[in-house]
């Protein structure tokens, strides 16, 4: 028995050095803020923010040095509103922010992530081996990736349009002749769909670095996204509304983030929406919601890829500014 710690400790080291030395987030050590919809917390030295704001939309920061970015985000119009309604609870074993139609549930030991919908419906969950980590000036989460669960999104990328099993980069570049496996390419669009059992969200990482998304390539059992530099700082996005319109087809569960996400981002990309009333309402909708940039990008992806719409094959001329 005397031979057991020694052995764990080979183990934890073994595994760090499979993991690529990242050091991955330990336990709550001090709540360090807390307010209506919005919860800081101190793991080591790494500082993490969980709020939800207005729409149902949750955000989660993690800063490994201990301080986050103060940089503006290129990507949110106007300040988020925190969830007014939103309440926060504490037990022994985790803190707990809610409103009617989420809930976000942080765990102590080890400091976990998990978002809720209001049948109590996990949507998305840290992985409980790895969660969020950092290397160096790299960060990254890792998501439990349930059985089943379909992936959309990622802008224009070669290879088939469900993204699951998938290793992809974000960053621009202007590659000619492109292949089906060519990676990365023209546009860098960090927001996906994440589809399963007549539910759907949307995840989007606001982070200017060079990011990867790895889509289960790496293990069947996670996905993960990060990248080479600055704060992990994501959004998950979640409509109340959406399970009774909900379709099984990729283009009309689209259909459903759209009548959502007029309320929730901006993005030069939008510009490359067909010219339909709804298009129009959403980009309206986009310039005074106050939200990141999620699925007005992710619209157009998906009628480019599945040609739903007049004009689709034109989205690859998109006006900027």
């Amino acid at each position: 028995m005397s031979r057991i710690p020694g052995i764990l400790a080979l183990g934890a080291a073994s595994f760090q050095l499979a993991c690529g030395q990242w050091q991955t987030i330990g336990d709550i050590d001090s709540v360090t803020g807390s307010r209506p919809g919005e919860l800081t917390v101190r793991s080591g030295s790494a500082l993490v923010q969980v709020r939800i704001l207005k729409q149902e939309v949750v955000q989660v920061r993690c800063a490994p040095s201990g301080s986050f970015d103060p940089g503006t985000s290129w990507a949110v119009v106007h300040p988020p509103e925190l969830a007014p309604d939103a309440v926060t609870r504490e037990s022994r074993d985790a803190l707990t922010l809610s409103t009617r139609h989420l809930s976000v549930v942080v765990s102590r030991r080890p400091l976990r992530v998990a978002v809720l919908d209001s049948a109590g419906e996990v949507l998305v969950r840290d992985d409980e081996a790895k969660g969020m980590a950092w290397s160096g000036t790299e960060v990254r989460v890792w998501k439990t990736m349930p059985q089943g669960e379909r992936y959309y999104g990622f802008g224009e990328k070669a290879g088939s349009l469900e993204r699951g099993c998938m290793a992809m980069t974000m960053w621009n570049s202007d590659i000619p002749a492109y292949a089906a496996d060519t990676d990365p390419l023209y546009q860098t669009i960090p927001f996906f769909y994440g589809l399963r059992g007549g539910r759907a969200y949307g995840i989007f990482f606001d982070n200017t670095f060079r990011s990867s998304f790895d889509m289960g390539k790496e293990s069947r059992s996670a996905y993960s996204f990060g990248a080479e530099g600055g704060d992990l700082n994501y959004y998950v996005s979640r409509d109340p509304e959406r399970d009774r319109s909900f379709l099984s087809s990729p283009a009309s569960s689209d259909a459903c983030h759209s009548h959502r996400s007029g309320r929730l981002g901006t993005s030069s990309a939008a510009g490359a929406m067909p010219r339909r009333s709804g298009s129009a309402k959403l980009r309206r909708g986009s310039e005074t919601g106050g939200y990141p940039a999620m699925s007005s990008i992710s619209t157009s992806i998906i009628w480019t890829a599945t040609g739903s719409s007049p004009g689709a094959r034109r989205t690859s001329r998109i006006r900027r500014g």
